[in-house]
């Protein structure tokens, strides 16, 4: 078996290449790794790539329409670009709710302005939640800023320890103590509990299979033991020695080249081929003894419903007439009579 994986990165540091070379230097038979050197593309059109890790399409544009041809053709792609392009927010937080993740309350607030040819007929099934806002000046003169974006309200969490979460090939957990404020990662293995940690390993993995992602991270705000999942929509995690520390960076180029390798082996792609082929072939026509080919699909015969059978009128007799016919007398009934047998009678004279 020969694959190739590629890799698809702006300028973000050594993370890419470092990643291309741990996965050449583990020298699996027919394996290898490199830069992704994508041209122009023809609709349908093969992809030479087993998987693509894609860290830059969420910049440039040009390479989500790659990316989903490409797994049309059998690569596997991480992240995949068909759930990533309709990805949001609020809807992960609802999901999380939903699959028992501990989450903020969190409401998402209609946009303060819309594009000048956006009749008003079209907003009248908004209702703007102006009494929550009118309490909190911060907020509102926020919210008079964000012109057509959409905001998302949520509660704030005051917690006293904070975790972000290394997710990979959504079964490598690393559960890093983090400071928010600071934007800094903290190497402390002994910062979670037992119990507090495997909570923690299992809603991060909950949602990264649920939301179907392999490369992403997790922040979980824990207040008095209780973690919440505060943002789980990173799908291209800062990966940067200088901020995830030398001794997490070691960890996250291992993890990652080994779903790289394990998917050029075992993955399947996001849009397979062949169900859509089974898909064409049952919608194909059936053929027919007519010579001219069709293009649509045969239409089932509809049979018409039997009629309903007549009703037999009521017989009625014909009144005969009381007076006789002067025209036409009755026929007399004539019967033959058989002769009696003959009989000789002798007359006595007086």
């Amino acid at each position: 078996m020969s694959a190739k994986i590629g890799v698809i990165a702006g300028k973000e540091g050594p993370f890419p290449f470092a990643l291309i070379d741990r996965i050449n230097e583990m020298k699996v038979d027919g394996i290898t790794a490199e830069y992704a050197k994508i041209p122009d593309t023809r609709m349908a059109e093969p992809c030479p790539y087993r998987v693509i890790v894609d860290r830059v399409s969420h910049v440039i544009e040009f390479f989500r329409p790659y990316l989903k041809n490409a797994a049309l053709s059998g690569t596997y792609v991480i992240n995949n670009p068909f759930w990533w392009s309709t990805d949001d927010k609020f809807f992960n937080y609802s999901l999380a709710d939903k699959m028992g993740v501990r989450v903020p309350k969190t409401v998402i607030v209609p946009s303060k302005a819309y594009p000048k040819d956006t009749p008003p007929e079209r907003l009248s099934s908004l209702a703007f939640p102006v009494t929550i806002l009118k309490t909190w000046a911060d907020l509102w003169a926020a919210y008079h800023e964000s012109g057509e974006r959409v905001m998302v309200l949520q509660e704030y969490i005051p917690y006293d320890h904070y975790v972000r979460a290394f997710v990979f090939g959504k079964k490598y957990v690393m559960p890093v103590r983090y400071d928010p404020e600071g934007r800094q990662y903290v190497v402390d293995h002994q910062h979670l509990s037992k119990e507090l940690g495997e909570r923690i390993m299992r809603d991060a993995l909950l949602l990264n299979q649920i939301l179907g992602y392999d490369m992403n991270t997790v922040e979980f705000a824990v207040k008095d033991g209780v973690p919440y999942a505060i943002d789980f929509l990173n799908p291209v995690p800062d990966s940067r020695p200088e901020v995830i520390t030398p001794f997490y960076y070691e960890w996250v180029v291992e993890h990652m080249a080994k779903v790289c390798i394990e998917y050029a082996q075992n993955g399947h792609a996001h849009m397979p081929v062949e169900p859509l082929r089974k898909m064409k072939e049952s919608l194909a026509p059936r053929k027919t003894e007519t010579p001219a080919a069709t293009l649509a699909v045969e239409r089932p015969k509809v049979v018409p419903p039997a009629p309903e059978p007549r009703k037999k009128a009521p017989e009625t007799r014909k009144a005969e007439p009381q007076t006789k016919s002067k025209t036409s007398a009755p026929k007399k009934k004539t019967t033959t009579a058989k002769p009696a047998a003959s009989k000789t009678v002798k007359s006595k004279k007086k």
